[in-house]
């Protein structure tokens, strides 16, 4: 599949451990001055504090072991440093019964809590790192929060190259002081960095279940993640029935006045929460450039009212979902994306956007979807991937598949025309560069075979005549359409020139364009491509 180069460092050795020290230490209670652990193994046998002002280092092949359930409190900062087959790894003794037992800490240990002040200035990192079976259980309101990393009233964080799994925050009361971040967990953070990690099989009883931002982090980045297998579900029994809920599988920003968040270049297959795998309340966030497919669950929730947020170049398909694709309970603002076979039921018809809650004004336009309204522009056609799972859900491997668009797909070189103010990266979620082209493609990858679109279809053959070719001052077309678009676009895909044509014969002045190769399309009233060629301008 086409996923970013990440992902490899995780499955080649990304675990290993080659320090040579072969030197066992054992450490608990206050750090109270700067300290390096380069131990081959630390055993801590007591729970653990860095003080104030205080760094704690640990080195590139240090493995870190809670013998019961302890926990690491950095009051100062933390930097755990490892190298791509020499990562830090933090984990637990014994994990009996992590999973089985979920109203107990039984099997786990108690996660890394980062707690600052208000005016603190302190950055804590976790590079090239493995943290696994951190487990918090309690009542509501109780230390629930942020299974291997919990980050409150901090300065910043950053997270990169790691793999978070196997942690969980179990609580069986939902809302906003129940559990929260199987993995991460940050409030009154300044600045969250949190890309190409693997984030696998943690669980929350209510939100983000891989990860949660809540209030004033105002300054979040979560990009190039693969997400699998984690869940944000709760279930509830009310004598003869029960109910379920959870949101954000993947990532859960409660954030409702952070600034601008970006959500980006994410992989998410195969996670479970009816609430999204992505779930935002924001003002403003922006959702781009992610893969989201095989999941449990509504692909993008929005649900702040009174958000403006950008959704924009997803590949959103085939997942379980009761709400299609892109569940919006706002303005949002939604173009460029696929939302295909997203079933509730096996073929039934979901609206792929579901704006049944949404409040007015939001904007839908360039989207390709099975059922229901795309917008302005939409494309209603299988967008037509190379190698697709084989149906929605579960029970198909999500990460195997191959999303990216094939070369004949209707989505290819058929998103918005103009990009001006829409906030488009320079490159896709597979790290090619954008808008190869005569214009940017629909969904999160960016065909780099097709230029400007498809050859004229039998349909159209003998339709359209476009001459001289080549030529100079002046390009002749004529056609037996009613009323169709003419597009010139040059070798770096700038369209160049766009004039609408009638039935009959036209003309369109090319003496302003210098000699070179240039590329043409028509397309009709829905802006299907209908015909499309290479032009040459000859020296005058």
């Amino acid at each position: 599949m086409k996923i970013g180069k990440f992902i490899f460092f995780i499955f080649i050795g990304f675990f290993s451990t080659t320090n040579l020290l072969s030197q066992t230490i054992f450490v608990f209670g206050n750090i109270t001055s700067n300290t390096v652990w380069n131990a081959d193994t630390v055993k801590i046998i007591g729970n653990v504090t860095v003080e104030s002002g205080v760094l704690l280092t640990v080195t590139q092949g240090t493995y870190v072991e809670s013998q019961g359930y302890y926990k690491i409190d950095v009051l100062g900062k933390i930097r755990a440093i490892g190298a791509v087959n020499d990562s830090v790894v933090f984990t637990v003794h014994d994990t009996t019964s992590f999973w089985s037992d979920t109203t107990s800490v039984n099997g786990g240990w108690g996660g890394i809590n980062i707690i600052g002040t208000n005016t603190s200035s302190d950055t804590s990192e976790f590079i090239y790192c493995s943290i696994r079976f951190a487990k918090r259980y309690d009542t509501y309101g109780g230390n629930i929060k942020g299974g291997a990393i919990f980050a409150k009233d901090y300065s910043g964080l950053v997270i990169k190259y790691s793999n978070l799994t196997d942690n969980m925050v179990i609580c069986y009361t939902d809302g906003v002081n129940g559990a929260a971040g199987g993995a991460v967990y940050c409030k009154n953070v300044s600045y969250v960095l949190i890309e190409d990690n693997f984030f696998n099989n943690n669980r929350s009883f209510d939100g983000g279940g891989a990860i949660q931002i809540d209030d004033h982090c105002d300054h979040t980045i979560i990009g190039n993640n693969l997400f699998l297998y984690n869940k944000a579900y709760y279930y509830n029994f009310y004598g003869t029935y029960w109910s379920y809920g959870g949101s954000g599988a993947a990532v859960k920003l409660s954030d409702d006045i952070g600034l601008n968040p970006a959500i980006y270049n994410n992989h998410c297959y195969n996670n479970k929460s009816p609430c999204g795998m992505i779930y935002i309340n924001n003002i403003n966030a922006f959702v781009y450039n992610n893969v989201i497919c095989n999941n449990s669950g509504v692909g993008v929730f929005d649900g702040h009212g009174l958000s403006v947020s950008r959704i924009f170049n997803n590949t959103i398909a085939n997942n379980y979902s009761h709400n299609g694709g892109i569940l919006i309970c706002s303005r949002a603002k939604v173009y460029n994306n696929i939302c295909w076979g997203n079933e509730q039921y096996p073929g039934q018809q979901n609206d792929q956007i579901n704006v049944a809650l949404a409040m007015t004004n939001y904007e839908l336009f360039y989207n390709c979807v099975q059922y229901g309204n795309g917008g302005d522009y939409a494309v209603y056609e299988y967008p037509e991937f190379v190698n697709p799972t084989a149906g929605a859900g579960l029970s198909y491997y999500g990460f195997d598949a191959d999303w990216s668009l094939s070369d004949s797909s209707p989505c290819v070189n058929r998103g918005t025309p103009d990009t001006t103010g829409l906030f488009i990266p320079d490159y896709d979620v597979a790290e090619n560069p954008r808008i190869y082209g005569g214009r940017i493609e629909i969904g999160s990858y960016e065909n780099q075979n097709v230029l400007v679109g498809f050859n004229i279809s039998e349909k159209y053959k003998n339709k359209i005549l476009v001459y001289p070719n080549p030529g100079t001052y002046q390009l002749n077309i004529e056609s037996q359409q009613s009323e169709s678009i003419f597009e010139m676009v040059n070798v770096f895909g700038q369209v160049i020139i766009q004039q609408h044509i009638i039935c009959g014969f036209n003309s369109i002045s090319t003496g302003s364009l210098n000699p070179d190769i240039y590329f043409y399309r028509l397309l009709d009233k829905r802006e299907k491509v209908i015909g499309s060629g290479k032009w040459i301008k000859n020296e005058r």
